[in-house]
């Protein structure tokens, strides 16, 4: 027993994906319960794979009786019923065995601190040997990565340094010296060991199930020797185990993440987005592992584990087309549309699409999660506002050659000589009255104000003042108009 504790938590603590073996929520589950919490969906979601597992809608209905929230998870019931099972067995003095349930209880749920309080008051009340402490030292150490992080004091200064000090009480008591026999066994069961499970092969290889066949030999050696190297061992066997266990479990994530997207369904977009949160939060854990320890061969765990970063990135940008499909998909479309309608009957016809096209364009950069297709569609945006400018220049252009033919014209009339001077100055007013002199250009304006002055000095003070009153007055011609 001394050391089944240890690696059932070792391996238990890490096995966070949800399967149809694991922490799936199945059918027959749903007489024990009434809600699910929405911190258990993403992960109930994503073991639809399952035949037995919830569909879609029988998750809606059970999350519609009122979202209880304080509701257990599967995990936390059996959690807590050890617990329970643990305190009864405390009361009636029974510590050993109550110990054995507070661990049970911290292997279903390892963020619950009380579960770990209740073991350190339990391990106070025993008489544990030095392996015992060690293998419960383990356990709270492995918890500083499970609990709330408020909690995490309470494990690595004050229940750790308390075992701590036990050990080295116990160590000073204990005989320092064993027997050439002894050492002859455990050198031969080194040799064993590494020639049947290597660790430079295990950290190539992550082998998960070796790597703890490896934790087992060396904890069962434990139980009947004692060295500096047997600990250096059996420590570092421990971590290379930590490590497997986190990278196996983003892989894990990966192939889900993968999978879901593959489906093409929209309805498991929620679902892969929660499993790559998860995937970069049990890889984060990674780099709090001691892997300097992990040194050695031609592996190079912190290189790996790069290479799931890039994994991730790589599975996020998937996620992330996926996501923006259907603004692509209406982006395609609205280029498609703009290209059959793209030439109205005036400039102004041409402004007016080109402003509503680069408004619905614009609209559909909230909903474009991929940076690539965001870039595009900005790039097409500035492509589009460029071409309007043009279209606002030819009409402006446009008007100018208007206006300069109504100056020729108010020229023309003047220079008629069949009529009066009063009468073809008179009629050259008519001519410029529509033009809008705000809207030329310099010298466009330049030649209105000249052909003015000219029809001013032929008319009498009464006629020039009705002339430019008509003109001042008139409705202008704009560049809506062209």
């Amino acid at each position: 027993m001394k050391n089944v504790l240890l690696l059932s938590l070792i391996i238990g603590l890490f096995s966070l994906s949800c399967n149809t073996e694991t922490n799936c929520l199945t059918k027959e589950d749903l007489p024990k319960r009434e809600c699910l919490t929405k911190s258990e969906l993403p992960e109930t979601v994503t073991c639809d794979l399952a035949k037995n597992c919830l569909s879609k809608n029988e998750l809606a209905q059970i999350v519609s009786c009122n979202e209880k929230l304080a509701n257990p998870t599967k995990n936390e019931l059996a959690a807590d019923a050890a617990f329970q099972e643990g305190i009864a067995l405390f009361k009636a003095g029974k510590f050993d065995e109550a110990r054995i349930y507070f661990v049970n209880a911290i292997n279903h749920d390892p963020n619950e601190i009380k579960y770990y309080e209740k073991l350190f008051e339990t391990l106070k009340n025993v008489n544990p040997d030095r392996e015992d402490l060690e293998e419960n030292k383990a356990i709270f150490e492995l918890g500083i990565y499970r609990v709330d992080s408020r909690h995490i004091k309470d494990l690595s200064e004050k229940f750790i340094p308390e075992i701590d000090a036990m050990i080295g009480k116990m160590s000073g008591e204990k005989e320092s010296s064993a027997t050439a026999t002894e050492t002859v066994s455990l050198e031969d069961e080194f040799t064993k060991l590494n020639k049947e499970l290597p660790f430079s092969k295990l950290l190539e290889s992550r082998d998960r199930k070796k790597t703890e066949e490896r934790l087992t030999v060396l904890a069962s050696m434990k139980e009947y020797a004692e060295s500096d190297k047997l600990e250096n061992e059996y420590n570092k066997t421990k971590t290379l185990l930590e490590y497997v266990i986190v990278v196996e479990t983003v892989d894990k994530y990966l192939k889900q993440a993968d999978s879901l997207l593959g489906r093409n369904d929209e309805q498991f977009l929620s679902s892969i987005e929660s499993i790559l949160q998860n995937a970069k939060v049990t890889l984060s854990q990674a780099w709090s592992i001691n892997l300097d320890a992990l040194k050695g061969g031609n592996s190079d765990p912190a290189a790996h584990l790069n290479n799931y970063t890039k994994k991730i990135e790589e599975t996020g940008k998937k996620f992330n087309e996926r996501k923006s499909l259907p603004a692509k998909n209406r982006y395609e479309a609205l280029k498609a549309s703009f290209d059959v309608l793209g030439s109205g009957e005036t400039e102004t016809d041409k402004l007016n699409e080109y402003k509503t096209h680069l408004k619905k364009i614009a609209e559909l950069l909230p909903e474009v999660y991929s940076e690539e297709l965001k870039e595009e569609i900005k790039g097409y945006a500035e492509k589009k506002a460029g071409e309007m400018q043009n279209v606002e220049k030819a009409r402006l252009k446009a008007y100018q050659l208007w206006a300069a033919e109504q100056i020729k014209e108010a020229l023309r009339v003047y220079n008629n000589h069949f009529i009066s001077k009063d009468e073809h100055a008179e009629m050259g007013c008519e001519k410029l009255k529509t033009v809008d002199m705000k809207l030329l250009i310099p010298e466009v304006a330049t030649l209105y104000s000249d052909v003015l002055i000219q029809l001013e000095r032929e008319l009498g003070w009464e006629k020039k003042s009705q002339c430019l009153s008509s003109i001042a007055l008139a409705d202008k011609k704009s560049l809506e108009d062209f």
